[in-house]
């Protein structure tokens, strides 16, 4: 048990972050909410990734 502690700790937190993002993400789109909102309530500049960019992720 203490082994898998161990690298639970090396996990950098951006990664935990960026999963948990995917995952609401997922769950939002499954309840028909269209990608740029998703994308927009997440924070993103869609002029910084391009306004096509949520559809094609989703797509």
């Amino acid at each position: 048990m203490t082994r898998k502690m161990d690298t639970l700790k090396k996990v950098p937190i951006l990664r935990v972050i960026c999963v948990a993002l995917k995952v609401a993400a997922v769950q939002a789109y499954l309840t028909s909410q269209p990608p740029m909102e998703i994308f927009l309530e997440a924070g993103f500049h869609l002029d910084a990734i391009g306004h096509n960019k949520p559809k094609k992720c989703f797509g």
